[in-house]
C-alpha cells in the first residue's frame, strides 16, 4: 500500500481554480504534488470552510490577519450592480417616463426612489468595506431589503398608479435605518 504524502505537500481537490487551492488538515480529497500556497504554521488563514451554509475563504492580510474575501466580494458586487440600475432607473425616469406618466407628482416619486436608490447602492458598498475590510454583511442585506420595499414601491406606485403600495415603503424605510444602524454600531 503506499503511504500518503505529508501534509504540507497536499492541497484540495474541492477548490475550484478560481479561488484557488487550499491545505488539507484531513488529507481527505487531496491530490499530492501541487505546491502548497502557504507554510503548514499559516493553514489556518487558507482554509475553506463552511459558515451557514455559505463558503468562505479566509486570506492573510498584510499584518498577518485573516480577512472574509468571499462575503465583501459578494456585496460589492451587488453595490456595483445596484448602483447602476439605480442610475439607470433615475434616467428612464427623467427622459422615458415623462410620456407615460403625465402626474407631476407620480415623476416626483419616482425620483425619490431612484435617489434612496442609489444612496443605499453606496451604502451597501460602505457595508462591503467597513472596519478595516470586514464587511458587515447584515447591514447591506437590510440596505438591499430597502431597496427592494421602499424604492420598489415607489417604482411600481409611479407605474401603475395604484398608491396602496405606498404601505411598503416604511418597512423599507425601517430596513434603511437598520442598515445605517448596524454600521453605527459596529465594533
Amino acid at each position: 500500500s503506499a503511504t500518503k504524502p505529508p501534509l504540507h505537500s497536499l492541497t484540495c481537490s474541492c477548490v475550484s481554480e478560481s479561488r484557488g487551492p487550499c491545505i488539507s488538515i484531513s488529507n481527505l480529497d487531496c491530490q499530492p504534488g501541487i505546491a502548497p500556497r502557504a507554510e503548514l504554521r499559516d493553514t489556518r488563514q487558507h482554509l475553506l470552510f463552511r459558515t451557514r451554509g455559505r463558503r468562505r475563504t479566509h486570506r492573510p492580510n498584510h499584518d498577518g490577519s485573516a480577512r472574509v474575501i468571499a462575503t465583501s466580494d459578494f456585496w460589492l458586487r451587488v453595490a456595483g450592480f445596484s448602483g447602476a440600475l439605480a442610475v439607470g432607473l433615475g434616467a428612464f425616469g427623467a427622459h422615458g417616463l415623462k410620456a407615460r406618466v403625465t402626474d407631476a407628482a407620480l415623476l416626483k416619486v419616482w425620483d425619490t426612489g431612484a435617489q434612496y436608490h442609489l444612496v443605499h447602492s453606496l451604502g451597501i458598498g460602505l457595508a462591503a468595506v467597513s472596519n478595516n475590510g470586514r464587511p458587515s454583511p447584515l447591514a447591506a442585506a437590510c440596505f438591499a431589503g430597502g431597496i427592494v420595499l421602499f424604492s420598489g414601491s415607489l417604482y411600481t406606485i409611479t407605474l401603475t398608479g395604484n398608491r396602496k403600495l405606498g404601505m411598503v415603503a416604511p418597512i423599507g424605510g425601517l430596513a434603511y435605518m437598520a442598515g445605517w444602524t448596524m454600521l453605527a454600531l459596529r465594533k
